[in-house]
């Protein structure tokens, strides 16, 4: 028996009942059931003389439910997902409990008690977890659409009381979460405590898909990212420093060039990390280190900063890491820490005329976003943080 599937049958004009069903399977996309279609189109016709009750009584019956299954079963040996829509509340429960009761994972989604939660599933149904006919697709597009504009008036709504009151969900790279976060949710306190921050650490592909599904508001990235759907602003370019040991030859010099970077074992950041594709950037032989089978970057995949800058101090290979990583007081000698004792920063330079490798990091929120005051509020207090060594962008 399947372990998984989508219910659905449909009658459109029952508006104030409309429920539909959904799966949560794995499996590529769906198809409308044909038996349930030829109940809807008979049941339309019938529409102006068959009330709720009646119609759900005619339709929410073991025979349909189990030509309906059947029908499911055919459609690629029941592996596929598929989505329906039921003539009421009653029908859609009906439904996905006979799934349930059949083996089948099936939800009903309706606006009565105990439905699943509607935005959830529809969002994966348009992220493409939940697969569809194109007619579901199209219907999908459209209720998403409903529920942002319903978002947006309530958000119209509040701006026209405070735009910067209530919470400001904020998500942020794990490679700048650390070193940003302290000043800077000191700094919003300060400046707007009626704007308190929810904050979420996360690689950049997740919080795109958080940004996109409305998890959160906005987001600290650094470029590139695709942008489809968002606006941005970009903050500061943060310039990289070679992390080396203290006792590697290299610690005697002022700085470093690219070219001495690749005779050196290089440690890099898992994947998923977007500074590593930084690194890369800079020094493609080092992609070398990405092999399963072949230099130490296997056992050390999903690392931190902070775990590869201690590797570092280990005597096991050098790194990269942007400038808001090193604390200020690494870079004099006097001042520095027993850890930052063992571990030398030098600027990299290729040239008296070169830049050093950067990266550039922006603020990034949706575009259907209407706190706009919010977005400014954040950027003021990122821009009354300290930011030691970058170059800020405004």
């Amino acid at each position: 028996m399947p372990n998984s599937a989508t219910i659905v049958a449909s009658l459109p004009r029952l508006a104030r009942d409309l429920a539909w069903s959904g799966s949560t399977t794995d499996s590529p996309a769906t198809t409308m059931h044909p038996a349930l279609l030829e109940d809807a189109a008979r049941c339309r016709v019938e529409l102006v003389r068959v009330d709720a009750e009646q119609l759900t009584a005619e339709l929410a019956t073991i025979r349909r439910a189990q030509q309906v299954h059947e029908e499911w079963e055919r459609l690629d040996g029941g592996a596929r997902r598929a989505l329906g829509f039921c003539c009421t509340i009653a029908h859609a429960e009906f439904m996905a409990e006979h799934f349930r009761d059949q083996g089948v994972t099936a939800v009903a989604v309706h606006s009565g008690v105990g439905s699943a939660p509607r935005v959830e599933s529809l969002e994966r149904l348009a992220s493409g977890e939940i697969s569809v006919t194109p007619l579901g697709e199209e219907i999908v597009r459209q209720a998403q659409s409903v529920l942002e504009q319903a978002a947006e008036i309530k958000e119209i709504a509040k701006r026209g009381k405070d735009p910067v009151s209530g919470p400001l969900r904020l998500g942020i790279i794990y490679t700048i979460g650390p070193y940003l976060l302290p000043d800077l949710v000191r700094q919003a306190i300060e400046r707007v405590p009626q704007m308190p921050l929810m904050l979420q650490e996360n690689f950049t592909v997740k919080l795109l898909e958080m940004l996109r599904t409305g998890e959160i508001d906005c987001a600290i990235l650094a470029e590139p990212f695709p942008d489809t759907g968002l606006a941005s602003a970009p903050l500061y370019d943060e310039p990289f420093l070679a992390a080396v040991p203290m006792n590697h030859a290299l610690a005697s010099q002022a700085s470093v060039s690219t070219e001495a970077l690749k005779k050196e074992t290089m440690l890099l950041l898992g994947n998923g990390h977007c500074f590593r594709d930084h690194v890369l950037e800079v020094c493609p032989e080092f992609a070398r280190f990405s092999s399963d089978t072949e230099g130490i970057r296997k056992s050390f995949e999903g690392s931190s900063l902070e775990t590869i800058k201690h590797m570092v101090a280990a005597g096991m290979g050098i790194t990269l890491v942007p400038r808001l990583s090193v604390p200020t007081g690494a870079l004099v000698a006097k001042t520095r820490r027993h850890a930052d004792s063992l571990v030398k920063y030098l600027p990299v330079q290729d040239g008296p005329e070169s830049d050093p490798p950067s990266r550039r990091v922006a603020l990034v929120w949706r575009r259907s976003f209407t706190r706009y005051e919010a977005i400014a509020a954040l950027r003021n207090a990122i821009y009354a943080c300290e930011l030691p060594g970058v170059k800020r962008l405004s």
